[in-house]
């Protein structure tokens, strides 16, 4: 019962604002962003380490909250770039994927950039304390 309230208050912690993981967003459908998908996945097959191609995996994945395959390619992302903004989209997956050692896993190594401010690491850490 506690890791389902655990899993509960995460998912509302985590959660990106109305509308932003739902299919439906920017004129795009579930169908266009499977295309696109289906697109990168081809170009990443020459390039398993193209940057752009990484990123946009990672969002079109979350948005169709597909997390597993978030969590991945940004894995594959984060091995040879820097972005808080793709780790964070991690741990949020991770999170999902009832993973929640890795979530925190992930947050600790978004604290450690000095880049943050105050106020981002405070939020941050508030996440990470309700993974715990």
């Amino acid at each position: 019962m506690k890791r389902i309230i655990l899993a509960a208050t995460c998912a509302l912690l985590f959660s990106m604002p109305a509308g932003s993981a739902v299919y439906e967003t920017g004129g795009h459908s579930r169908n266009i962003y499977m295309q696109d998908i289906t697109v990168l996945k081809k170009v990443l097959s020459g390039k398993p380490y193209d940057r752009k191609g990484l990123e946009r995996m990672v969002r079109i994945c979350f948005a169709v909250e597909d997390f597993e395959s978030s969590a991945s390619y940004a894995e594959r992302y984060l091995s040879r770039y820097d972005s808080a903004e793709i780790a964070y989209l991690r741990a949020v997956s991770l999170a999902n994927l009832s993973r929640f050692r890795d979530a925190v896993g992930v947050l600790d190594a978004i604290l450690t950039n000095s880049g943050l401010s105050k106020k981002e690491r405070d939020l941050l850490n508030e996440k990470r304390k309700v993974l715990l």
